[in-house]
């Protein structure tokens, strides 16, 4: 199936491919430096999460085949381990932030397991919700995401509506107990929670309840005084990531794929870049190039309040992949990924050795280093090291 995802003809290539005057436009270079297929067969990676043991980086995938797994990227890319899969959707992963053995993997079936790589013959915690407010019966809630905190203390996890409500729901990880939950915050689906990287008691969600991120203080008691602050993007939420510098900023990436730029005291984002302003193809008399492009991540940077925007095309077998950097409020041209096969789903950036890991929807975990580029032997004899099963799958259709 990568062959699909190889570079097609002029005809496909929508003004994809790399020229003269693009090396003057992109100012940083990065190269393939490596990448593996995580299975036999197509199989989207929709998730990722990063921890480092060391000189080595250990990467968390979730797929769309509901398996989990975990890559070492160290000399090469390798599968170290595959968790035993769940009939489930995943909605998200991450390593324990005090434990880089410790995988925490969250199912739409309102489950979130802990997982030791050491031993994954079976999970060592299950995290699941126990109550129900409004109800002597007990409605299962569906997952949509999660996050813990920056103690490995915490979780949270945010849900698709339940009798007309939205949940974000918080355990204690030392013992797996619920300790309650928030549903008057959100009218619709909690597309994302994240908690911010050093403040152990700072909380973000997002929603598809077209209009809102909340800013939690989930020290408090109560949900009306947790409530700090709500952030009115006039759309629906579909990623949201904290970044420190001179101010905190919050980045929120919409389903319209505009990128909006926030500060917390904010009343309106104090940037917004909107798909046509980092479209990235040569437009065609017969394709609507800007509607074709999509955001897949923002990152933070080594340089103090500037961002990494990672920016994709639906067009040319989806193998546009660029960046731009936002600094000072403008948003310029920044690194071309020549030899990208897929569309990008989820992405990690270590910014001091500049070094991206891309996943997408041809199961690819592509490695790209920045510098000009090195030969990748034999880029296109990709063979899956994944140790998963081949099953048939489904992608999760979006509420939205």
């Amino acid at each position: 199936m990568i062959e699909e995802y190889q570079s097609g003809s002029d005809e496909e290539s929508h003004g994809c491919d790399i020229t003269p005057e693009m090396e003057t436009v992109f100012t940083k270079h990065f190269h393939l430096d490596r990448e593996e297929a995580v299975a036999l067969k197509r199989n989207y990676i929709l998730h990722m999460s990063a921890t480092s043991m060391g000189s080595e980086t250990r990467l968390g995938l979730g797929l769309a085949s509901y398996d989990a797994c975990v890559y070492s990227l160290g000399a090469s890319l390798r599968c170290t381990n595959s968790l035993p899969p769940e009939n489930s959707p995943i909605v998200n992963v991450r390593f324990a932030p005090d434990n880089e053995s410790l995988l925490y993997v969250g199912y739409s079936q309102g489950t979130i397991k802990l997982w030791d790589l050491r031993d994954t013959k079976q999970c060592a915690q299950q995290f699941k919700d126990t109550t129900d407010p409004k109800s002597k019966n007990l409605h299962e809630k569906v997952f949509s995401s999660f996050d813990v905190n920056c103690e490995g203390r915490f979780l949270c996890a945010g849900t698709e509506v339940t009798d007309g409500d939205a949940f974000l729901l918080f355990w204690d990880t030392r013992q797996a107990s619920l300790l309650g939950g928030y549903w008057e915050c959100h009218t619709d689906v909690v597309t994302q929670v994240k908690f911010h990287p050093s403040e152990k008691d700072h909380l973000l969600s997002g929603s598809t309840d077209g209009c809102l991120i909340n800013f939690y203080d989930v020290s408090q008691t109560e949900e009306d005084e947790a409530l700090l602050q709500s952030l009115n993007t006039q759309s629906s939420v579909d990623k949201v990531q904290w970044h420190e510098g001179t101010n905190t900023t919050v980045s929120c990436v919409t389903h319209t794929s505009d990128v909006q730029l926030w500060h917390l005291d904010d009343s309106s984002p104090f940037n917004t870049f909107s798909r046509t302003e980092y479209s990235l193809n040569t437009p065609d008399e017969n394709e609507d190039v800007e509607d074709s492009s999509y955001v897949a991540d923002v990152h933070s940077t080594s340089e103090l309040d500037k961002l990494f925007v990672l920016a994709g095309s639906n067009l040319g077998k989806g193998r546009c992949l660029r960046s731009a950097m936002v600094s000072s409020g403008k948003l310029s041209p920044l690194s071309y990924f020549d030899g990208n096969k897929q569309i990008v789903r989820c992405s990690w950036f270590d910014p001091q050795a500049e070094i991206l890991v891309t996943g997408g929807e041809a199961g690819i975990l592509s490695l790209w280093k920045c510098g000009k580029e090195d030969t990748l032997a034999n880029p296109s004899q990709l063979k899956a090291t994944s140790k998963l099963k081949e099953k048939p799958h489904k992608t999760k259709v979006k509420p939205y």
